[in-house]
C-alpha cells in the first residue's frame, strides 16, 4: 500500500513523489486496510452544516432506509423498516451529497417496544426542487426490537439538522447538470425494453446539429446544448464562433439560440464546445471553448450576465502545460446560491459565482487547471466540493474555496478529464489516461482534521475521458488509451478487476432499470447487464455515422444522443419493441 501526504504541491512532473507504478492491491476488508497505514493529516475548519440524528438503542438484523417523494408538501420521508443500533452509524441517503450520521442515543419518550421489522418514520423538510423517488440502503445491527422513531424538523422533538442540499437532488424526469438527476449517470425510469428491432429503437426524431461534445439538458419540455459549425473529422474547418441552443424536446425545432465570437483552437481531437450547461431553476448557465461563462434566461434566451474569464480574471487560455489544447471542457456546478467552475490563474483554480448576478463569491487553489468536473461530496458531516486539476486530486471547502487536502495525480499533459467517484465506505476513486492511473482514497474526519489514506494505486489502470459509473464498491467503464479498449468492472476497495470484455471502444454510459445504456464512440448503442459477475449483451445498434463522445441523456423512456453532425431522440420504452 501507498501512503500519500494529505497535503502537498500538486507539481507532479517535476520532482514530487509518485506512487510505485505497479498496482499494490490492499486487502479485501476496508477496515483492514485502514488500520494497515494511516495517511499524514492536515488540520482544516469542519463545516457543521450536516445531518445528525439523535436515535437509540434500537437494533435488529437490517435497516432499510427508503425514501420516497412527497411533492404536495416537499416533504421527504424516510421509512426505517427495520431498526439499528444507531450510535456512530453512518448512513449515505440516496439523493443527499451528504450522510446522516447517528451520533447519540435515541432520547425521545419511547412509545413501546416493537418487534424487529416494525415501520419507523422520519419526516424531514427539504426545499421544493429536491426530489427523490427511491432508494435504500442497507446496515447490521443485533436483534431487540426496542423503541420507535418519530423525528420531525418542524417539531425539532429529537435533532435533525437538514443538510444543505447541493447538485443532484433534482427530479429523474429532468437532466439539468453534467451526470443526470444526481451527477452520477445513475437514474430511476420506467421500465425500459430488454431488445431492440435489428435497425435500432424507434427513433422518435433527428435534426442537424454542429460539432461539439456538451452533453444534452432537458427539463420542461426543452433541450439545452452547445455546438459550432464545421468539420466533423480530425481535419478541416470550423467557424469562430459556437452556439447555445434550446430545442423542443418533443420535436427537435429549435426554439432559440445565441451565438458569440469563438476562436478555434487545437480540434484535432474534437471541436469545442466540450462542457456541458447547467440549469438552475429559470437560468441555463453555459461555458464556452475560451472560457466565456454566461448566464441565461432558459426560456428566452436573454442574456443575463457574462463573464470572459480570461479577460476579467487573468485565467490563463487553457492548461499551462498545453500538450492538447482543445479548450475548456470543465462542467460547472450549483452550490447554495453559487455556481462553481474551475478557471485557473494564481489563487483562483476554482472560482464561485453568485447565481443572479455573476459576482464573485470566492477565489481559490494554486493548483493547475484541469477539465474534470467538480463533485460534491459529504465526509462524516462535512461537505467537501472534489476537484481533479491538471496534477492533483483537491479536496476543497464549497463555502470558503479553501483547500482541505490535495494528493498528486499527474497525467503528464494537465489532462485529468475523468471525474471522482464517491460511494459508500467514504471511499473517492479517480482514474485518468497517459500516464496518472487510478488511485481509490479513504477520506475521514477526526475532529477537524481531515484524514486521506492511499487505499491503492495503478499506473496500469487507466479509465480515460468518458463517464463511469459506479455502483457500491464497484465501477464500471471503459479502460485503454491508445491501445485496445475493453468494457471492465473494478473494486474500488482492492482495485481488483472482476472481469474484462472487449468489442467496445471508448464508450459513455447511463444506468436505468437495472440496465446499462452504452454509447460507443463508434456510433453504436448497446444494451447491457453488468455486475461483478460479468456482462451480457441485450441489443445492440448503429445509431451514428460520426464519432460520438458525448455522453446520452435519458428522460423517462426517451434517450436523447448526439455526434458531430445531428441530435436525435430515441423510444426505449417497451412498446412494441419485445
Amino acid at each position: 500500500m501507498n501512503t500519500a501526504p494529505v497535503t502537498r504541491p500538486a507539481t507532479g512532473s517535476n520532482g514530487s513523489q509518485r506512487p510505485s507504478s505497479s498496482m499494490n492491491v490492499a486487502g479485501p476488508r476496508l477496515n483492514s486496510i485502514l488500520r494497515t497505514r494511516r495517511a499524514a493529516a492536515v488540520s482544516t475548519p469542519m463545516s457543521r452544516n450536516a445531518a445528525y440524528i439523535s436515535a437509540g438503542p434500537c437494533k435488529v438484523s437490517t435497516c432499510d432506509f427508503g425514501i420516497n417523494n412527497t411533492a404536495a408538501n416537499n416533504t421527504r420521508m424516510v421509512r426505517i423498516v427495520s431498526s439499528v443500533g444507531f450510535l456512530g452509524t453512518r448512513y449515505k441517503v440516496p439523493g443527499y451529497a451528504t450522510q446522516l450520521r447517528f451520533t447519540s442515543d435515541f432520547a425521545a419518550a419511547p412509545q413501546g417496544k416493537r418487534p424487529p421489522g416494525a415501520p419507523h418514520r422520519v419526516n424531514a423538510e427539504i426545499p421544493p426542487r429536491t426530489m427523490v423517488q427511491s432508494a435504500a440502503v442497507r446496515t447490521s445491527g443485533v436483534a431487540d426490537g426496542h423503541s420507535s422513531i418519530m423525528l420531525c424538523v418542524r417539531t425539532l422533538a429529537i435533532l435533525v439538522l437538514i443538510p444543505s442540499l447541493v447538485a443532484g437532488t433534482q427530479s429523474d424526469a429532468t437532466w439539468t447538470q453534467w451526470g443526470g438527476p444526481n451527477r452520477d449517470f445513475i437514474i430511476a425510469s420506467p421500465p425500459l425494453a430488454n431488445s431492440w428491432p435489428e435497425d435500432g429503437p424507434p427513433m422518435l426524431w433527428s435534426q442537424p446539429l454542429g460539432v461539439g461534445h456538451s452533453a444534452i439538458l432537458a427539463e420542461d419540455g426543452m433541450l439545452f446544448t452547445m455546438y459550432r459549425v464545421g468539420s466533423a473529422t480530425r481535419r478541416g474547418t470550423w467557424n469562430e464562433e459556437e452556439t447555445v441552443v434550446a430545442l423542443d424536446a418533443a420535436t427537435g425545432e429549435m426554439l432559440w439560440e445565441h451565438t458569440y465570437p469563438s476562436r478555434n483552437e487545437n480540434f484535432q481531437y474534437g471541436a469545442g464546445p466540450h462542457s456541458t450547461p447547467l440549469i438552475v431553476g429559470d437560468r441555463l448557465f453555459t461555458i464556452g471553448t475560451n472560457k466565456q461563462f454566461y448566464a441565461f434566461d432558459k426560456r428566452t434566451g436573454e442574456a443575463l450576465w457574462h463573464h470572459d474569464l480570461i479577460a476579467d480574471f487573468g485565467a490563463p487560455p487553457l492548461q499551462l502545460r498545453p500538450v492538447v489544447t482543445a479548450g475548456y471542457g470543465c462542467s460547472p456546478i450549483a452550490y447554495k446560491e453559487t455556481i462553481i467552475c474551475s478557471v485557473g490563474g494564481p489563487g483562483q483554480s476554482v472560482m464561485a459565482f453568485n447565481q443572479s448576478d455573476g459576482s464573485v463569491v470566492w477565489r481559490g487553489g494554486d493548483f493547475l487547471f484541469g477539465q474534470a468536473p467538480p463533485v460534491l461530496i459529504n465526509v462524516d458531516g462535512q461537505e467537501q466540493l472534489i476537484i481533479v486539476g491538471g496534477a492533483s486530486i483537491n479536496g476543497m471547502d464549497p463555502d470558503t474555496g479553501e483547500v482541505l487536502w490535495a494528493v498528486a495525480h499527474d497525467p503528464g499533459n494537465d489532462l485529468n478529464i475523468t471525474a471522482g467517484l464517491w460511494g459508500d465506505n467514504n471511499v473517492l476513486f479517480v482514474s485518468s489516461a497517459y500516464r496518472a492511473g487510478s488511485h481509490a482514497l479513504h477520506l475521514s474526519l477526526d475532529g477537524d482534521i481531515t484524514t486521506v489514506d492511499d487505499l491503492w494505486y495503478s499506473k496500469r489502470l487507466q479509465l480515460m475521458f468518458l463517464n463511469t459509473i459506479r455502483i457500491g464498491d464497484w465501477v464500471y467503464g471503459t479502460a485503454g488509451t491508445f491501445g485496445p479498449k475493453f468494457m471492465t468492472a473494478i473494486n474500488v476497495i482492492t482495485g481488483e478487476p472482476a472481469w474484462r470484455e472487449r468489442g467496445f471502444g471508448h464508450a459513455s454510459m447511463v444506468r436505468a432499470d437495472g440496465k446499462f445504456i452504452i454509447m460507443d464512440e463508434d456510433g453504436d448503442l448497446v444494451l447491457v447487464t453488468m455486475s461483478p459477475e460479468g456482462i451480457e449483451e441485450l441489443a445492440r445498434a448503429s445509431i451514428f455515422d460520426t464519432t460520438s463522445w458525448t455522453v446520452p441523456t435519458l428522460v423517462g423512456t426517451t434517450l436523447y444522443a448526439r455526434d458531430r453532425q445531428k441530435i436525435v431522440a430515441l423510444d426505449l420504452g417497451p412498446s412494441g419493441l419485445r
